[in-house]
């Protein structure tokens, strides 16, 4: 029986470099020279990956590449933790960010990421899941493989998706990180955390983060936090410090490659970390994000889905 691979594709991705290129139709064909029956399928609208990955998937499919940044990554992988498939998710990182792509050591835009795959071994893996609350009183349930939190740094993702992200790339992270760092109030909300013995631990921050990967990107891709794909824990961040001046001097650090040490940040391995807002908390929400898309407000619950994702690793 053939083995099949199908390219789902974004063609606005990173400057269009997924339709000008032609980078999906290479990859496609080093996959059909190493015997793998190909497809490549174009992402009609925006969400419309989640969808269309149920549809592949439905007809057979034994390797789904998302083409395209972290958002195709996230959309596709909805559905293949949701049908607990055994479809390998593969990657062709043709994004801003694309940090699941940096923590699989895959080189962006180009179509060697996909010979490299070719080399690569299914590995079946944790993700997390992050229901998290709108305003008006709904919940919604998203799967993640890098990182999901809340705080400051949901709304830069917020303001910085609402730009022309393709045109002005990282740099619409960085105008609207920095001028939140500067400007934007830093409201606590109560953290409870699961450690792997089962035990609790409260605490109180005004930012979290739960990381399943070991590097970011742009300025931070170096950054290591102690996350892991293969990990079956969440590392979870917490910015306790209110001061500007520390979390400043951290990022730089970061931007030069070292690994910051700041009082008021803490790591703390964990299963589980439900996130409510204080009695007394300041009425505007605190965002919430999981793998960079912005979904919902506290209060919040992450927690880890063991062995839900097949994908393609280094061996």
């Amino acid at each position: 029986m053939s083995r099949r691979a199908v390219f789902l594709y974004n063609p606005i991705s990173g400057r269009g470099l997924a339709a000008s290129g032609g980078i999906v139709d290479v990859a496609a064909r080093l996959w059909r020279t190493a015997g793998y029956e190909t497809e490549m399928i174009a992402t009609t609208e925006p969400g419309s990956a989640t969808r269309q990955a149920a549809e592949i998937v439905g007809r057979g499919c034994d390797v789904l590449f998302a083409c395209g940044g972290d958002g195709t990554v996230h959309e596709i992988l909805q559905t293949l933790v949701e049908t607990r498939t055994s479809t390998a998710l593969g990657i062709l990182p043709l994004g801003t960010g694309n940090v699941v792509a940096n923590n699989l050591g895959l080189p962006h835009a180009t179509p060697f990421a996909a010979a490299m795959q070719l080399q690569y071994a299914p590995r079946r893996i944790a993700v997390g899941a992050m229901t998290s609350t709108f305003a008006e009183g709904g919940t919604d349930r998203r799967y993640f493989v890098a990182v999901a939190g809340l705080g400051m740094h949901a709304k830069m993702l917020h303001e910085a998706h609402s730009t022309d992200k393709n045109h002005i790339g990282m740099f619409a992270y960085y105008r609207s990180g920095f001028r939140l760092m500067f400007l934007e109030p830093m409201n606590d909300f109560s953290v409870a955390l699961t450690l792997p013995d089962s035990s609790t631990e409260v605490h109180q921050a005004h930012e979290l983060l739960a990381i399943k990967v070991s590097q970011f990107a742009g300025i931070v891709k170096r950054w290591r936090s102690g996350g892991s794909l293969l990990h079956p824990t969440l590392q979870v961040m917490m910015v306790k410090t209110k001061s500007r001046s520390r979390i400043l001097s951290g990022t730089v650090r970061c931007m030069i490659g070292g690994t910051p040490t700041i009082g008021g940040v803490e790591f703390v391995a964990a299963m589980r970390a439900v996130c409510r807002p204080l009695a007394s908390a300041h009425p505007a929400p605190i965002l919430a994000e999981a793998d960079g898309e912005v979904v919902g407000s506290l209060p919040v619950e992450i927690s880890l889905v063991p062995e839900a994702l097949t994908i393609l690793m280094p061996n």
